[in-house]
């Protein structure tokens, strides 16, 4: 005889609150630990998940309008500084443990860059840009036995430690 299989009508907001529980107590494992990993994406996406995660009971439905503005500005806040933290956490992984990955450091930047833009008047774009490669122009005289020829123009992206 075949074992029986007894469904049970689950409520969809318990549902959420235990699935939700479950996923933050596993950033805050992450979190308390320290990430050590070459993959770009794990860091990006982490990075991503504190730039989006605000807390749902941050504020009261008897809170004036400008006070819900207000915290949800200092909301926006708190996320941006946790998601800078991780970028910078990520930046010096990649610069002291990886040197060899100097592209997937300037996707990094790239990526951060991309998210400060993101955040409007809170996101300081020209911090980024600062960190980011700079590009430099050099050009070769091309030579043969008869005299000089012409001119070779190339682009480097140089990533400064």
């Amino acid at each position: 005889m075949p074992p029986t299989i007894q469904i049970v009508a689950i409520n969809p907001s318990l549902l959420d609150e235990i699935f939700s529980s479950i996923i933050l107590d596993e950033f805050e494992d992450l979190t308390n630990e320290k990430l050590r990993t070459k993959q770009l994406k794990v860091w990006i996406s982490y990075a991503k998940f504190e730039a989006s995660t605000m807390a749902d009971d941050y504020w009261g439905p008897d809170l004036p309008e400008y006070d819900v503005q207000a915290s949800l500005r200092e909301q926006k806040k708190q996320c941006l500084l946790r998601a800078r933290r991780v970028f910078y956490t990520a930046k010096n992984y990649f610069r002291t443990s990886a040197p060899e990955l100097r592209e997937e450091r300037a996707m990094l930047l790239e990526e951060w860059l991309n998210l400060e833009s993101s955040f409007g008047k809170l996101g300081d774009v020209n911090m980024v840009r600062v960190k980011l490669p700079k590009k430099l122009k050099k050009r070769r005289l091309i030579e043969t036995e008869d005299g000089p020829v012409g001119v070779f123009t190339f682009v480097l992206n140089e990533l400064i430690a």
